[in-house]
């Protein structure tokens, strides 16, 4: 009697410090919504300093905004209908420091969805959303890109 107590302590144990685990694992592949705000409004600063300091922005606030649209439809739905080639093609095109940081403040937080309408994790800042979906090579050569443009920023 008292062993098969015994093993169903054991099983709850067992079952409560794996879903402790679990919490752990999801915890540190979606951090929340307050980590990638303080990403965003740190762009923001960031880019406000630098061109304090001479350096310019090379497109119009609302270029920004529609190369952020164009970022999100590459990559809004979960590796199903991704289109990568979009993605790298407009991170490709910023010229310097304060057009990504600048493309990053107008991305700000977005949903990434399965099939279009299943929220997939919390909404995330730019860099966050690119690390998690798009493929090492691709982010290879975003990196590699802007090293050789001499742009302050790695994904």
């Amino acid at each position: 009697m008292a062993t098969r107590y015994n093993d169903k302590i054991m099983m709850v144990g067992l079952i409560g410090g794996l879903g402790y685990v679990g919490y752990l694992v999801y915890k540190k592949l979606f951090p929340g919504e307050g980590a990638a705000e303080i990403t965003v409004q740190t762009a923001l600063q960031e880019a406000n300093a630098l061109q304090s300091q001479g350096m310019k922005a090379t497109y119009t606030e609302t270029g920004y905004k529609s190369f952020a649209d164009q970022v999100y439809e590459g990559m809004r739905y979960s590796w199903f209908d991704d289109d990568y080639s979009i993605v790298e093609s407009v991170l490709k095109q910023m010229k310097n420091t304060v057009d990504v940081l600048k493309l990053i403040a107008a991305y700000g937080l977005r949903q990434e969805n399965w099939f279009g309408f299943i929220p997939d994790g919390p909404a995330k800042d730019l860099p966050a959303q690119v690390r998690s979906d798009m493929p090492s090579s691709r982010i290879s050569s975003v990196n590699s890109d802007y090293n050789s443009k001499g742009i302050n920023f790695q994904f």
